[in-house]
C-alpha cells in the first residue's frame, strides 16, 4: 500500500513476501549499506524474516516501507515514534517526548547514491509524518563517521544537536552518532 509519493519518488509498505525479504537481504549485505546501518554481520533470510516480519504485519511499534524510484524499489525506510522506542543504548531526553518520530532508512542500489534521492525522501517521509501523524520533531541517528548520509540530513532539513557516544554496535564495535533534529516551522 502506498504511503507517500511525488512525482517519480514513492514510498510504500514492505509487503511480507519472500521477495521483498530477499531483496532487504541483498541491500543490507551490500557494503556501502552494511559499513552504517545496523549490527549486519551474518543475516540469512531467516533472521530478516524473524526481524522484519512483526513490522511488515503491525505487530511492532516500527513500521517498514520501500523506497521507489522511477518504479524500481532502490530502499528501505522505517519510521516509529521514538517513545515507543525500547532498544536505545541509553535514555535521551528528547526521546520521550510526545510527537518526536524516528526515521531510519538507506538507499541500497550504490548507482543511485549521491544524486539527491536520499535528501528528497526524506524531504517526502518528513511532510508525510508532520501532516498524517502530527509529528512536532523528527529525528534520525547516524554514525558520525558517515558524512554522506549526514550531508543528505541536512539538505533535508535536519540539524545536529549532538553526539551520542556510544550509541551504535556495528560487529563488536560501537559507535558514535549524531541526534540529528528537524523541528515543525
Amino acid at each position: 500500500m502506498l504511503i507517500v509519493s511525488d512525482n517519480e519518488l514513492l514510498i510504500r509498505e514492505m509487503t511480507d513476501s519472500d521477495d521483498e525479504y530477499s531483496l532487504l537481504l541483498s541491500w543490507l549485505n551490500n557494503p556501502t549499506v552494511s559499513a552504517w546501518y545496523e549490527n549486519t554481520a551474518g543475516l540469512t533470510m531467516d533472521a530478516i524474516r524473524s526481524k522484519y516480519r512483526p513490522r511488515i504485519v503491525g505487530e511492532s511499534h516500527i513500521q517498514s516501507a520501500i523506497i521507489e524510484w522511477k518504479n524500481r524499489p532502490i530502499g528501505y525506510l522505517q519510521y516509529y515514534e521514538a517513545r515507543k522506542e525500547m532498544d536505545y543504548a541509553y535514555p535521551e531526553p528528547i526521546l520521550e517526548e510526545p510527537n518526536v518520530w524516528g526515521i531510519d532508512m538507506f538507499i541500497g542500489e550504490s548507482d543511485l547514491h549521491g544524486k539527491g534521492i536520499g535528501s528528497a525522501t526524506l524531504s517526502l517521509m518528513m511532510r508525510y509524518l508532520m501532516k498524517e501523524k502530527g509529528a512536532q520533531k523528527i529525528i534520525m541517528d547516524p554514525d558520525v563517521r558517515n558524512e554522506r548520509a549526514v550531508r543528505a540530513y541536512e539538505k533535508a532539513g535536519f540539524k545536529k544537536v549532538k553526539i551520542l557516544k556510544q550509541w551504535e554496535q556495528h560487529g563488536e564495535e560501537w559507535s558514535d552518532a549524531w541526534l540529528m533534529v528537524y523541528e515543525k516551522p
